[in-house]
C-alpha cells in the first residue's frame, strides 16, 4: 500500500511537471540562434536518466533537479572558421516532440533561460 502511494506521488509530480512545458505547436523566433550551422550527433540508450544525469554532473557538479526525457551538450570547436558540434542524447524510444525540443538547444543554446 505505502508503494502505491509513492507511485500516484511520482506520477502526480511528473503530471505537474509536463503541464508547465509549453505546447509542442507553439512558436518561437529563430532571431535567438546563435548559429545556423552544427553538426548534429544523436544517441539512443537505454537509461536516459543515468546518461543525462551523469553528464550534468560533470559538467554542473550535480544532477537534474527534475525528471528528463533527453538532454543536449553543445560546443564551438574553432579551427580555421568556428565549428559548432551538438550531441542529443535520448530514450531509444522517443517522439518529435522531444527530439525538436533537442535540436532547439542546438540552434539556441538554454533558452529555457
Amino acid at each position: 500500500m505505502l508503494t502505491m502511494k509513492y507511485v500516484l506521488l511520482f506520477l502526480i509530480s511528473t503530471s505537474a511537471f509536463a503541464r508547465l512545458e509549453k505546447s509542442p505547436y507553439e512558436k518561437y523566433s529563430s532571431t535567438n540562434n546563435f548559429t545556423t550551422s552544427t553538426k548534429v550527433t544523436w544517441e539512443a540508450v537505454d537509461n536516459i536518466k543515468k546518461v543525462c544525469n551523469e553528464i550534468h554532473i560533470k559538467l554542473t557538479g550535480k544532477p537534474y533537479p527534475y525528471p528528463v526525457d533527453a538532454c543536449t551538450t553543445y560546443k564551438k570547436k574553432v579551427l580555421f572558421f568556428q565549428q559548432f558540434e551538438c550531441h542529443i542524447i535520448t530514450a531509444k524510444t522517443t517522439n518529435n516532440d522531444i527530439l525538436g525540443h533537442e535540436i532547439r538547444h542546438c540552434f539556441q543554446g538554454d533558452f529555457h533561460k
